[in-house]
């Protein structure tokens, strides 16, 4: 009875010896062919992304920081059916990347940077979101309407309805009592009233809106100048 348990002892010891060693040829087998090729190089990503949107034309920025290895880069867009790719020099500095996309149609889009060095090694993707503006968002802008106009001896008072969240400043322009031109700009949306001084009896005044679709948009949009005849 005893021999029998050794040897099947015995025997399940030789079978599992040989699957064991079997499995770790495999496993040296399957990492020999990443050592052969060398350790695996990693560039440093695309960093502090900024995309600055403007009239159907878009600036993508980024850092370039400390890795001295990055020596060109490749950006995508519409879900990879476009791509820019174009050579970067390092500094010894923080540099700067612009990329500048004209011809842009209208929308919202998603950017995918890759930094590579001279061997190809690619860096993970950073993404980013940016909104082209176009004929859409002209169509929708509103000049901005005023409450009331009234007249207190030579000068006239403007007073104003609230501001669009994106509206940047109202230009006004009229000719006073000496027909010389006079030009307000109002800058503060929450003015909410201005005076042009020595209106002429019977004058008028012009103005348009001037619309800033999101902080430090690559371009302004204006309304149309709107002409108020004054019958005070």
């Amino acid at each position: 009875m005893n021999i029998k348990i050794k040897t099947i002892s015995l025997l399940f010891l030789v079978v599992f010896s040989t699957i064991y060693f079997s499995a770790c040829k495999k496993m040296d087998d399957s990492y020999r062919q990443f050592i052969e090729k060398g350790e695996t190089v990693y560039i440093a990503k695309a960093d502090s992304i900024k995309i600055h949107g403007g009239n159907n034309r878009v600036e993508v920025t980024w850092l370039l920081l400390s890795d001295p290895k990055v020596s060109r880069y490749k950006m995508f867009w519409n879900n990879g059916r476009d791509s820019i790719e174009n050579s970067v020099t390092k500094t010894a500095e923080v540099d700067l990347v612009k990329v500048m996309l004209t011809n842009m149609a209208e929308g919202t889009y998603f950017f995918d940077i890759y930094l590579f060095d001279k061997m190809g090694n690619s860096s993970v993707k950073s993404t980013k979101s940016g909104r082209v503006y176009g004929e859409r968002f002209q169509s929708s802008m509103l000049t901005r309407a005023y409450r009331s106009i009234k007249r207190t001896g030579n000068d006239v008072d403007v007073e104003w309805m609230p501001a669009d969240t994106a509206v940047k400043q109202v230009d006004l322009q009229y000719l006073d009592t000496r027909g010389e031109l006079k030009k307000i700009v109002v800058v503060d949306k929450k003015q909410s009233s201005i005076r042009l001084v020595d209106m002429p009896v019977n004058g008028s005044f012009m103005y348009r809106t001037v619309f800033e679709p999101e902080l430090k948009a690559l371009d302004l949009f204006y309304t149309p100048y709107v002409t108020i005849q004054l019958t005070l």
